[in-house]
């Protein structure tokens, strides 16, 4: 009978003891534990090229991306072929360079357009998936604070996405800056498309002009009250059709020079009113603006409302602003520009 005791004391204890050796097991086999989600790994572009003309030609193993400014800014992406994307910020703020970062599982791939203008660094960031490429905004980091008790600046990313959310957490010298949310939303159109890069670089800098002449006027806007046109340059010139009185505005449709987009979207006609729907925004948001003005023996602003999305957290809940003559008076069509409007956005 102590026999068996012994034996199933001896059991027990042999059993204790493999038990306690399992978590060793997992230290020195890590393949026993599950994998984390994988991050964007950085990719270096193994050339870069200024053409002739002023073009960067950024080089990898699998795909070149160019950038030129020339009024607005151009990111070409590809090999054959190789597409051209408009974007309405301006490369002239700083030192130009370029990061790109890949998920592998995903075949994502993110390129910041890095601004280095010293005491900050500027981030235009753009992501290419499912054969379409997105802009997601901006990224700014203000190194003033630091950057004269530091010698050396390191910046660096940490990248991660779920579903069509980015999370970007930016990282300068090893410590943690911001924490940013992007969405994937509406992808850019091809502004031009070339056989290859060559082709495309000889076209240069008359990329612009080329491209515009191909592009028609805005179609016009009618209706028993208004003809409107708006023309290449911004320029919309409203006619009453009754008594073919013109009404000419040549900056109602400028925008902040830094955004992504500050096009027109449309021009809706109701009776003796109309609305010019168009994109803009400012450091913080997005802007949807609507523009309405109406005829009443003259032309006159009626109502101007803004739709807002923030900049880095696009699902955020933001009211819209809505102001009317009570807010600004009597302002005729031709006097409502940039300025006007940002003035009265914030009052």
């Amino acid at each position: 009978m102590e026999i068996k005791k012994i034996l199933c004391l001896l059991v027990f204890v042999l059993s204790f003891l493999s038990c306690k050796k399992e978590p060793e097991l997992q230290k020195e086999h890590p393949q026993n534990i599950p994998n984390e989600t994988k991050s964007y790994q950085l990719i270096s572009y193994k050339n870069r090229i200024l053409t002739d003309n002023n073009i960067n030609i950024f080089e990898y193993n699998d795909l070149k991306i160019s950038l030129e400014y020339d009024r607005h800014t151009f990111l070409g992406y590809g090999t054959k072929p190789f597409s051209l994307y408009q974007s309405f910020y301006d490369l002239d703020s700083g030192d130009l360079d370029l990061w790109r970062y890949d998920e592998p599982d995903t075949k994502s791939k993110i390129f910041f357009v890095e601004l280095d203008n010293y005491s900050s660094r500027q981030f235009h960031i753009y992501v290419h998936q499912n054969n379409h490429l997105y802009y997601l905004g901006e990224n700014n980091i203000d190194l003033s604070k630091i950057i004269e008790n530091v010698k050396n600046i390191k910046v660096n990313f940490d990248i991660r996405q779920a579903d069509n959310g980015i999370l970007i957490e930016s990282i300068v010298n090893n410590k943690s800056f911001s924490t940013l949310n992007y969405k994937l939303e509406k992808p850019l159109n091809i502004y031009k498309e070339y056989d290859d890069i060559s082709e495309y670089i000889k076209t240069g800098k008359d990329i612009s002009q080329n491209s515009e002449q191909e592009n028609p006027p805005h179609k016009i806007s009618k209706n028993e009250f208004f003809s409107i046109n708006s023309d290449r340059d911004g320029i919309i010139e409203v006619t009453l059709n009754r008594i073919n009185k013109k009404f000419v505005n040549t900056k109602v449709l400028e925008g902040n020079p830094n955004c992504p987009d500050t096009s027109l979207d449309n021009i809706v006609l109701k009776n003796n009113y109309f609305t010019i729907e168009k994109y803009n925004c400012t450091d913080k948001y997005y802007l949807k603006e609507y523009i309405t003005f109406k005829f009443d023996k003259d032309l006159l602003l009626h109502k101007y409302s803004i739709e807002f999305t923030d900049r880095h957290d696009p699902d955020k809940s933001i009211p819209n602003k809505n102001y009317t003559s009570k807010d600004f008076g009597n302002v005729k069509f031709e006097n409502v520009d940039r300025e006007f409007l940002i003035n009265l956005l914030n009052k």
